[in-house]
């Protein structure tokens, strides 16, 4: 659904698919899904197999596309939710999303 919407030009829906993924996660206690929708993908390394589009798809999630969508301030709200979620398990994780805020 993400994809379709931005592909759409609406990447502020496609930003939403990407937080509510992230929300779900929260409430399931996946923190990695937390980390992993609201805006951290995949390792660098962990993307040499991966073409341009599906490179695009790991790297690019709710944050960056509510940036893309001209809605920064729900893209700050995005990585302070995660960040606050996984704080005390992962704290080197919290600190990059409270970095990006800058």
């Amino acid at each position: 659904m993400a994809k379709l919407n931005d592909e759409r030009g609406n990447s502020f829906h496609a930003g939403k698919s990407f937080d509510s993924a992230s929300a779900s996660s929260r409430e399931l206690g996946d923190l990695e899904g937390v980390l992993s929708y609201a805006d951290q993908g995949m390792f660098p390394s962990d993307l040499s197999s991966l073409n341009r589009t599906d490179r695009f798809w790991k790297l690019n999630k709710a944050a960056t596309l509510f940036i893309k969508g001209d809605v920064p301030d729900t893209a700050f709200n995005t990585l302070v939710r995660a960040a606050k979620h996984v704080e005390k398990e992962k704290p080197d994780a919290a600190v990059q999303f409270y970095q990006k805020e800058k």
